[in-house]
């Protein structure tokens, strides 16, 4: 229904900017796993010591804690509480925006 009433009033639905900043800073953005094997590390490097390994479809959620800057190429992952580290070519980030209540 939302797809449909978009494709014909999207002036009605405000995707701005602000409303991206707003999402971001009050939802949490979850890592999909894209590969079975995926190595979650201590370290945003290939030498960085192994945690666990996940699969695909299991989704973590990205860090937001200010000092989980990661390496390019490195996603920053919460992982039994603690931030950890995942390679981006093998995740897809998104926002977790929850249910709509309608």
């Amino acid at each position: 229904m939302i797809n449909s009433l978009f494709s014909i009033y999207p002036s009605f639905f405000p995707f701005t900017p602000r409303a991206l900043a707003y999402a971001k800073a009050n939802f949490d953005t979850v890592a999909d796993i894209l590969t079975d094997g995926l190595r979650v590390r201590g370290e945003a490097s290939e030498e960085g010591s192994i945690i666990t390994v996940v699969s695909t479809g299991t989704s973590l959620t990205v860090s937001k804690e200010a000092d989980a800057v990661a390496a390019e190429g490195w996603v920053p992952v919460l992982y039994g509480g603690t931030t950890r580290y995942v390679s981006a070519d093998h995740v897809s980030l998104s926002l977790d925006l929850g249910e709509a209540i309608t």
